[in-house]
């Protein structure tokens, strides 16, 4: 009957477990840090979908306002203070140059885009890395 061992009867660590328990650690660390960024890109997708009908039913500039006031209630961003300190603040920080909206009247397929960045500040070392995010979505409308 074959027994699992960590150790090898001389006291060595079996290679193989080691990679295993690092590889486990490194997917740790990522879900850890930057799952949030991508459950938070799902929701933009959302609020994507909703702006195309917004834009349906109302005005370009009333779907593009509310596109934005929706991502400022999505996730956080980094922001530097008036006293140099980097601190997260809710909000995507899109503004109007991240957002497009362009109607194709031939097709009649309307394309929302969103492009953002979203940083994270990894542990222990306190480095900010930043993640660039494009969402974008078409769909045929009727107007």
């Amino acid at each position: 009957m074959a027994t699992w061992r960590l150790v090898h009867p001389k006291g060595r660590v079996n290679p193989g477990t080691l990679i295993a328990l690092l590889l486990v650690g490194a997917a740790a660390y990522w879900i850890v840090f930057f799952s949030g960024l991508y459950l938070d890109h799902i929701d933009v997708k959302e609020a994507l979908a909703a702006s195309i009908s917004t834009y349906s039913l109302e005005t370009p500039e009333a779907a593009r306002n509310k596109l934005i006031r929706r991502l400022e209630t999505i996730g956080d961003h980094l922001e530097t203070s008036d006293d140099g300190v980097d601190e997260m603040v809710a909000g995507l920080a899109v503004n109007d140059d991240d957002v497009s909206f362009e109607f194709d009247p031939e097709t009649k397929q309307l394309t929302v885009r969103v492009a953002y960045d979203r940083s994270v500040r990894l542990q222990p070392t306190k480095k900010v890395h930043t993640v660039h995010f494009v969402a974008e979505r078409t769909e045929a409308i009727r107007k």
